[in-house]
């Protein structure tokens, strides 16, 4: 997702691709922050008062621009502790490149480590 992308892009993205959230990139394709569907739901939600035009609202608006990452090379079990040991909700974490932050290799879900049998003792 681009930075002036709306929100209706983004829900029509995520029903496409549905992973629970989407990467936000600038013209250059360099990370930025994600949007997940907390911040789809905290957005509509301002837009009810009249502060915010709803499903036009740009992505630079609602998305976050400091989410907890993992480099590439980061283990799978230490990704899983990570999200666990979070004081916030984490179930997906963007994967970055260990030498460039810039650059995005898309998501790791908890969904799929616990699925792929991965569990803290």
């Amino acid at each position: 997702m681009k930075l002036e992308d709306t929100l209706e892009d983004v829900i029509l993205q995520m029903t496409k691709f549905p992973v629970g959230g989407a990467i936000v990139v600038n013209d250059r394709n360099e990370f930025l922050g994600i949007v997940v569907e907390g911040d789809i739901r905290r957005t509509l939600l301002k837009s009810q008062d009249g502060s915010k035009s709803g499903l036009k609202t740009p992505v630079k608006d609602f998305y976050n621009q400091n989410p907890i990452t993992v480099k590439h090379d980061c283990l799978a079990i230490d990704a899983l502790m990570l999200m666990e040991n979070s004081s916030k909700s984490i179930t997906m974490l963007p994967v970055l490149d260990a030498s460039n932050e810039k650059i995005v290799y898309g998501f790791i879900r908890l969904q799929e480590l616990i699925k792929e049998g991965f569990v803290l003792n």
